[in-house]
C-alpha cells in the first residue's frame, strides 16, 4: 500500500499552485488537480459550486497588480487511515497577499490581503492505491479582505 503525502502538505502545496501559477491556465489546471467537478462548498454561507470557485480565482488573480502569494499560517489534519493518507478532513488558516482592490468612497486602488479559514473533505477519487487522486470534495470557508497597511517608516 502506497503512502501518499500528509493532508496537510497535500492541501498547502495544491492551494498555493492555485493562487500563485504564472498564468491563467496553469491555475485552472491546479484547480482541476485539487477540487472534485462535483464540488459541494460554500463562501461566507454562500453556494459555491466548482465553476464558480474557477471565477473567484480567476477573478483574484486579475485583480493583482504583483501576483498572488499565499502565507500558511495554522493547519490541522485527520486521515481517516494514516497509513495511507488517501481520504480525510483538512482544516487552516492562511493569507492570500497581493490583491488590488478600490477602497470604499475613494476609489483609491490599495492592495489588500484575503485572510481565509477553510474546512475541507478530501476523498480519493481513484480505488488505485498507486495514484494520487486526491481532490477536495467539499468545502466550507470564510474569507475577508483587508487593507495592508504599510509604515512610511
Amino acid at each position: 500500500m502506497t503512502t501518499l503525502s500528509s493532508l496537510t502538505e497535500w492541501s498547502q502545496s495544491h492551494i498555493k499552485d492555485v493562487f500563485e501559477a504564472t498564468t491563467t491556465e496553469a491555475s485552472t489546471e491546479a484547480i482541476s488537480r485539487t477540487f472534485s467537478k462535483d464540488l459541494k462548498g460554500t463562501i461566507n454561507g454562500m453556494p459555491l459550486p466548482y465553476d464558480s470557485l474557477v471565477k473567484l480565482v480567476t477573478m483574484m488573480r486579475e485583480a493583482s497588480a504583483t501576483g498572488l502569494k499565499v502565507t500558511w499560517k495554522e493547519s490541522v489534519e485527520v486521515a481517516q487511515d494514516p497509513s495511507t493518507n488517501r481520504d480525510g478532513v483538512f482544516g487552516g488558516y492562511y493569507i492570500i497577499s497581493g490583491l488590488t482592490k478600490q477602497l470604499p468612497g475613494t476609489g483609491e486602488l490599495v492592495e489588500h490581503e484575503r485572510h481565509k479559514a477553510v474546512n475541507v473533505i478530501i476523498k480519493s477519487q481513484s480505488d488505485d492505491p498507486s495514484v494520487d487522486s486526491r481532490r477536495v470534495d467539499t468545502i466550507v470557508f470564510v474569507g475577508n479582505d483587508r487593507p495592508t497597511i504599510r509604515s512610511s517608516l
